[in-house]
């Protein structure tokens, strides 16, 4: 399924990239029956995707061969990141989905299931590719990473997820409870504190990580830790 929904340029395979646009369509509906309630003017919105998916499906095969990828290949390239990040999203709901129900058959807060469990398996590949990344001698770059990749799934993956969610319930207005908890104001709380001392640590050492800030941070996330399921158990 993900051969043949992202579509790749190395290795080419003109087959495959004129099918994606259609069968990628089919897939995003049949994956998410809600995005199939909305119309446009009266049309249903997933004719009308499925009949553009068609279109540009023929307009590939007339416009590219099947020795070499078109010049517009890069457009493909860029379609294919999104639809990765699509497939991210849809797996990232149901692991969700899992835990939610583990942690109603174990009577488990999902606020300690998302501080722990979800947030390690989320952040575990980033750990071991910034690791990496310093190891070849590009710490600037590691750092860098750090702090951007929750940046861009704070603010792209959460924008994605709104922007599906409005899409579902278009034309109705959406309201989003957030639902701030004693667990994810203390989350919020600890966040800002790792990131003002961060602000005022790293400038004034020549914008360099001293070991003992390595250790303060390990220090804040373990007392973090503790005081949540300090609170879990106190509530």
């Amino acid at each position: 399924v993900l051969r043949v929904t992202i579509p790749t340029v190395h290795p080419w395979r003109r087959s495959v990239a004129v099918s994606w646009p259609l069968l990628a369509s089919v897939f995003l509906f049949l994956l998410n029956p809600s995005l199939m309630e909305p119309d446009v003017e009266g049309v249903p919105l997933w004719s009308l995707v499925i009949g553009g998916s068609a279109l540009i499906s023929v307009l590939l095969f007339y416009t590219s061969s099947s020795e070499a990828p078109p010049k517009y290949s890069f457009v493909i390239v860029a379609v294919g990141f999104f639809m990765c990040i699509f497939w991210t999203y849809l797996i990232a709901n149901e692991i969700v989905a899992l835990l939610k129900t583990w942690g109603l058959v174990a009577n488990i807060s999902q606020g300690i299931l998302a501080l722990t469990i979800l947030s390690w398996g989320n952040c575990v590949s980033d750990m071991v590719s910034d690791i990496v990344v310093a190891k070849k001698g590009y710490p600037g770059m590691a750092v860098a990473a750090c702090f951007g990749g929750p940046l861009f799934n704070m603010l792209f993956g959460l924008g994605l997820a709104l922007s599906l969610k409005c899409m579902s319930r278009y034309p109705n207005e959406m309201v989003t409870d957030i639902g701030m908890d004693r667990l994810t104001s203390v989350g919020f709380g600890y966040l800002g504190v790792g990131l003002m001392v961060t602000l005022v640590v790293v400038p004034l050492n020549g914008f360099k990580f001293p070991r003992k800030y390595a250790y303060f941070l390990f220090s804040l996330y373990i007392l973090f830790s503790l005081t949540n399921i300090f609170l879990f158990f106190t509530e």
